[in-house]
């Protein structure tokens, strides 16, 4: 199954696309060699800062947060707080196995206001908490 993230599923695409241009320079690449490193084309990688891609693969993205050094999380958006704790959590507790179900779980939290972030993390984390506590 190809999971892709788009305006539909609440992710704005113009925002992430200034994110992987903001996160590209600070890494000092420009677009050729951030597409060299991610093996995608310097054409997707200019219309994915531009905020043209409609719905870009969960794939490719992991692929550019990885040749930025950065996890998934990180490149669609920045999480605070108890968000950003938790989702790194969940990232080690999911492991690779599940990660298509992780990946879901945070394009649609990412497309959140923060304040619906918080909520979602706070339940998130009542429901990990338990099934921790079980074991």
């Amino acid at each position: 199954m190809m999971c892709t993230v788009d305006a539909r599923e609440g992710l704005d695409v113009k925002r992430l696309g200034q994110r992987v241009a903001a996160l590209r320079e600070q890494a000092d690449l420009d677009q050729q060699a951030l597409a060299e490193k991610a093996y995608l084309s310097r054409a997707y990688i200019s219309r994915l800062e531009r905020g043209i891609v409609p719905a870009p693969k969960v794939t490719d993205l992991q692929q550019v947060a990885n040749a930025l050094g950065k996890s998934l999380i990180d490149l669609l958006h920045e999480p605070t707080g108890e968000t950003a704790d938790l989702f790194r959590q969940l990232q080690i507790f999911f492991g690779p196995d599940r990660a298509d179900e992780f990946e879901q779980i945070i394009v649609k939290v990412a497309g959140m206001p923060p304040d619906q972030q918080d909520l979602v993390a706070k339940i998130i984390r009542i429901q990990v908490d338990g099934w921790l506590n079980q074991g």
